[in-house]
């Protein structure tokens, strides 16, 4: 190819610009991939050695006809150097890869199944869907709760500084999903009773098997229901509401905050760990979704909570950033002895 032809296919004098449209391909083509290896098993079972072609299309159940295109697809692998080809067995090579099988790094996994499913298609689809008046598709909730045990750490720092670590104490979780957090607060004081509360029937039974199966199913409960509508007679020492707020539209949420404080005994509090506008591109890619989402909303402002906790009948104090540069923030606010319930 004579020099001129190529730089006349790299755009003449916007060639710099050409190079750098082109150095998004790779990390966009590495994380399509990795997710789609992860979601369907590819990782794991290359985790457990390497693997022919062959052992590959039968664990995906591909049909003969298709093993040309699966070759093609590993060799994707191969060149994005997550994979390495012998000739005969593909094995993990990548740092990425090898992390993602590892099952200690869940949310890993989950991350890029997001990144494709969530990030890319929120930001190439928001202008259609603004343009046409159509609301985003809900959120895959599995995905969803997967990438947000990235913050456990942050709950588990909420729960030592809150939730007492002796003595009787009662605990309600508002959004438990998988049970972690009421898991963690019972181990970490033998005394706690906790509730959880979760809409979706499936957790809520994946739950209370998980908790069965910790042997803390006599004092660890969960229960099905909308807290919109739940009806509760006890009174808890802590109530929180962890990653939670913004699936409330705006003009519910006064009302939620006010429904979960109602449950907070004199003297106790209520923790609300949420995700605020601003921050990084993470976070404004969540505020963009959700306020995509008609039966969600943005996300909150921090000074916003703080009224509604008000308005609630508690006394917060000021929301502490949880995480360096972000917009994440933990809220504690408190019911004062002297005041009803």
């Amino acid at each position: 190819m004579k020099l001129r032809t190529m730089v006349q296919m790299m755009g003449g004098a916007a060639a710099p610009a050409y190079l750098a449209a082109m150095r998004l391909m790779t990390p966009v083509h590495r994380v399509a991939w990795l997710a789609a290896a992860s979601k369907h098993g590819v990782l794991e079972l290359l985790r457990a050695g390497p693997r022919e072609l062959g052992e590959i299309a039968e664990a995906l159940d591909a049909p003969p006809e298709s093993i040309e295109a699966l070759r093609t697809w590993m060799r994707h692998g191969v060149l994005l150097d997550e994979l390495h080809d012998d000739g005969h067995r593909y094995r993990l090579h990548g740092r990425l890869a090898r992390h993602m099988a590892d099952p200690a790094h869940p949310e890993l996994a989950a991350l890029a199944e997001s990144l494709i499913s969530v990030h890319v298609a929120g930001i190439y689809g928001a202008l259609d869907h603004l343009r046409d008046g159509r609301p985003f598709a809900s959120l895959d909730a599995p995905v969803v709760a997967r990438v947000s045990e990235m913050t456990a750490p942050v709950m588990r720092e909420v729960i030592d500084a809150h939730v007492p670590k002796h003595g009787p104490a009662r605990l309600l979780e508002l959004g438990c999903g998988s049970g972690r957090h009421l898991r963690y607060a019972c181990e970490r004081n033998p005394e706690l009773e906790a509730l959880g509360i979760e809409l979706d029937p499936a957790i809520v039974t994946s739950t209370r098997r998980a908790l069965g199966k910790a042997a803390l199913a006599d004092r660890a409960r969960v229960r099905q229901g909308d807290l919109r509508t739940l009806e509760l007679d006890e009174r808890f020492d802590v109530v929180t509401m962890f990653n939670l707020v913004y699936y409330f539209p705006v003009a519910e949420r006064g009302a939620v905050i006010a429904k979960a404080a109602s449950w907070v005994k004199d003297g106790g509090a209520l923790l609300i760990v949420t995700a605020c506008r601003g921050g990084t591109l993470a976070n404004n890619m969540m505020d963009l979704w959700f306020s995509g989402i008609r039966e969600a909303g943005p996300l909150p402002e921090p000074e916003a909570l703080v009224q509604q906790l008000r308005d609630a009948g508690l006394e917060p104090e000021a929301p502490a950033r949880m995480l360096p540069g972000e917009a994440y923030y933990a809220l504690v606010a408190r019911r004062q002895s002297s005041q009803p319930t």
